[in-house]
């Protein structure tokens, strides 16, 4: 729970510090691809950032390496390594976490997750998106899976609200009334 009030911490300033300098599309964007950086290949670059045999210069020295390849903007260099420097290393992919939906409420914005058996048109998806956003008042976000599990239809999760007409759910609600009628007759 403490870790997750630093994050937001952080992420508030981050904010704060983007809105002030008017870029916070930017900044959010930038701390985004840092922390996608971080995890590449398994995670090893944040697992050498937060190594403790490592001392501290080296690794605020593997940052600076890592920053001067992969220029990021100058908000969120600062950033990187004032997080280094206080310990918070390991807290950069919750405090990006936090920043985005902080930045998703503040530009009117909501994640969604469209997922569906096959693939289907960017025609169709641009139905979804705006049908989506016609119901929430909201820019969607959308972004699209394909899950073969679902066997047929769409589930779409829109922040923490999920919509399921998929084939698969129809199929487990139609077993369920099933053994429940079956149940009673055996009784």
């Amino acid at each position: 729970m403490a870790d997750t009030t630093i994050a937001r911490r952080y992420a508030r300033a981050l904010l704060e510090l983007g809105m002030e300098q008017d870029k916070l599309e930017r900044v959010s964007e930038e701390l985004r691809r840092f922390t996608e950086m971080l995890h590449a290949n398994d995670d090893q670059i944040l697992k050498i950032l937060v190594h403790p045999g490592l001392l501290p210069d080296e690794r605020a020295r593997f940052l600076g390496t890592l920053l001067e390849r992969y220029p990021f903007d100058e908000t969120v260099a600062s950033f990187a390594r004032l997080a280094l420097e206080k310990g918070r290393a390991a807290l950069i992919p919750q405090i990006n976490d936090e920043l985005q939906v902080m930045a998703d409420e503040k530009f009117g914005r909501v994640r969604a997750v469209l997922s569906t058996a096959a693939a289907i048109s960017d025609e169709l998806v641009a139905e979804f998106q705006a049908a989506l956003e016609s119901s929430t008042g909201k820019t969607i976000l959308l972004e699209t899976r394909v899950d073969a599990a679902l066997i047929g239809g769409v589930t779409v999760a829109v922040g923490d609200t999920i919509y399921d007409a998929s084939v698969r759910s129809r199929l487990s609600a139609i077993r369920k009334t099933l053994l429940d009628a079956k149940a009673p007759a055996e009784a």
